[in-house]
């Protein structure tokens, strides 16, 4: 494993994420029941509880298992074998993009107008 902080990082990422929709889903089952999210001893709800298992068993499966890894792996390979624009150049191209939706949206708005006002006198000049 070439990048191990990049790939733990990662697969902490999911274990969160994993984690986060299984209480997230756990808080609607109880909702859509009618039922309360019980507190385990004082501590912790339920719904974070079985959250935190969730998180901390996709993380520690990720780890395990080593085509996640290997996966992870050639990602961050080939991020770095990438070209990256230059600041002038990412400059340059957000003009060019914010300025041809400017144009277009201008475009369309005058389209928008003028059909509007020929489908008027069509429908309603009787």
């Amino acid at each position: 494993m070439e990048n191990q902080r990049a790939t733990i990082f990662v697969f902490l990422a999911a274990g969160i994420g994993g984690g986060v929709f299984v209480w997230q889903a756990s808080l609607a089952i109880m909702a859509f029941a009618a039922l309360e999210d019980p507190s385990l001893g004082g501590v912790i709800n339920t719904s974070t509880f079985l959250g935190l298992v969730a998180a901390a068993i996709t993380f520690f499966t990720l780890l395990r298992l080593p085509r996640p890894r290997v996966f992870v792996d050639s990602v961050w390979v080939q991020l770095f074998a990438a070209h990256w624009p230059s600041r002038e150049e990412t400059v340059n191209n957000t003009g060019v993009v914010v300025g041809a939706t400017v144009f277009f949206s201008a475009l369309l708005s005058v389209y928008d107008l003028a059909w509007g006002k020929i489908t008027d006198y069509f429908l309603y000049s009787a």
